[in-house]
Order: C-alpha cells, then structure tokens, then sequence
C-alpha cells in the first residue's frame, strides 16, 4: 500500500467531519509518500534512536506525534545551517524514509482523542474516562481530560502512574495521604492551557479537581496555584510526568487501531523520556515513594 495512501485513510478516519483546519501541524515531514510501505512504525518523537531503530527493522514509515526538526511547526528554514538538523535529514534520507506527523487528528479529529484514549488503556483507566462537556465555557472542559477514579489516595495513584507509565522519577505537589476521586489528565502541553494560561486554573476550581496530572509546566501558574490552594485550606494535588511521559502512550496503542481500521501492521518504538535521572539524598523537596 502506498504511504500516501494510508496518510489519506488515517486522516480520513480520524477527521470524518473535516474539523482539522488546513494550518493543521499535521503534514508530510521528509521522504517520497508515493512508494509503498515496507514497514510502519509509530512513537511520539522521531528522535535518532527511533530512526536506527526503524532502519533496523527494516521499517520505512514512520508516523509520529511530535516534531522532527525541533520546532513546534517543523519550520526547516530555521534549521538550514545546524550541523544537527543537517546530519539527522541525511540520516533520513539515506534510508529513503517517510516521516508524517499525526498531532492533530489524534487529539482533536474524532469523537475522541485517540492520545488521551492510549494514556487511559496504559494507566487501566479507560472505564473512568469521562466525556468532555461540550457546553463547556473553558477549552479544558469541552476535551476529555478528567477522570472519575474510585475513592483513593494520592500515594496509591503515583505509584500505579510511576509503574505503568514506566517512569524514573516523579514531582508532585500535595499531601501522599490525601483522597483523591476527581482527576484532571492535562497531559501533553494543556497544563499551559492551550491558549490561555487561566484555563486550567479555571477547571481545577470550577470542577473541584483532586488531582491534576502534567506534562508540561510553567511553574507560575497551575504549581503555584495549586501549592498555595493547599496552604489555604483548599486540599488539591499535581502530578508532574514530563511531555513525552505522559502523551507516549497513545502512540503504543496506534498500532493496535491501524489493525483495527485497515489490517496495517505496525511496530512502536518508545522515544524514551529525554532526561536521566540522579537521586540525591532526602530533603524537604526530595522524598521517596515505595510501592504498598
């Protein structure tokens, strides 16, 4: 099947109603889409180690989520003369792969987001998913973004996230004993608030959130509101997992709906949290969680 042709199809799929505007980040990275697919595989970023890793399969598409050339729209022309960018596209092409990024679709073409959707299989949440609003006043409100978990604590749920998601090390905000039922997922960059730095703000109190958990973060907004709600009487926690963490699991789970919707085979290959960790010894800032 040619490349193009299950670039059509998916975006097809996934945008029946033809929401994803044409200024989408959704495009065609680098390589001919008019050969045929010898092998597909998906992650969040196509970092290097993901393009050796496909290389050595054999593979050569590659569907991810996040840029290739490091910028939020993979403008090249910013790159042209970085020694890094140059060496990563001759990688490329030397192997005559095909990268095509799939962002938009997956979050907001269909009835539902297909990253959140991964993230909630991976955590064995997907039955506490809850829909957006679509009356909803705040962005944040209207995707589906918060689940509705049995009564627990905030030490029970960090260490089904730390073990599930496969995470080295966490950082949150909030009292390990305290209950938590009514949960944000603001995965990704939606703690930033998808256009306005209040909206996340504006849900966490309008809808009596537990427990908001990140990827990214500005430390300003949402962690120092919810650090001082807690100071004030007004018990909330905050989960930071990182971007790649915490979106990553929707890209694993693409290979089982490509199967499903057109019997294409497709690999995942985790990217990989970008930074390693080192443990320092306890300190007001720094405790440890041990598993129950």
């Amino acid at each position: 099947m040619k490349i193009q042709s299950i670039i059509n199809a998916i975006e097809s799929a996934t945008d029946p109603n033809h929401r994803i505007p044409s200024t989408t980040i959704d495009q065609l990275i680098i390589g001919d889409s008019d050969q045929d697919a010898h092998g597909i595989v998906t992650s969040f970023m196509a970092t290097v180690d993901v393009i050796n890793a496909a290389i050595r399969l054999g593979a050569n598409f590659i569907i991810t989520h996040e840029p290739t050339w490091f910028d939020g729209h993979d403008r090249e022309s910013l790159m042209q003369d970085d020694p890094v960018y140059q060496a990563k596209r001759e990688l490329i092409a030397k192997h005559n792969l095909v990268i095509y990024r799939f962002h938009d679709h997956m979050h907001f073409g269909g009835a539902h987001d297909m990253i959140v959707a991964g993230v909630a299989k991976e955590l064995g949440w997907s039955d506490y998913l809850l829909p957006g609003d679509p009356a909803g006043k705040n962005v944040l409100e209207r995707a589906e973004t918060r689940f509705m978990l049995p009564k627990t604590t905030l030490a029970e749920v960090l260490n089904t996230v730390r073990t599930r998601l496969k995470l080295g090390g966490v950082r949150y905000i909030g009292d390990v004993s305290q209950p938590v039922e009514n949960v944000a997922a603001l995965i990704g960059g939606a703690t930033l608030g998808l256009g306005d730095e209040y909206n996340p703000i504006k849900q966490i109190r309008d809808q009596r959130i537990d427990l908001v958990i990140s990827g990214d973060i500005e430390e300003w907004t949402v962690p120092a509101y919810i650090r001082d709600a807690n100071r004030l009487g007004h018990p909330c926690a905050m989960l930071v997992i990182g971007h790649e963490r915490s979106e990553e699991s929707g890209m694993k789970w693409l290979p089982e709906w490509l199967a499903d919707k057109f019997n294409l085979k497709a690999q995942w290959l985790d990217a990989g949290d970008p930074f390693e960790r080192v443990l320092f010894e306890t300190t007001n800032n720094s405790k440890s969680l041990r598993s129950n």
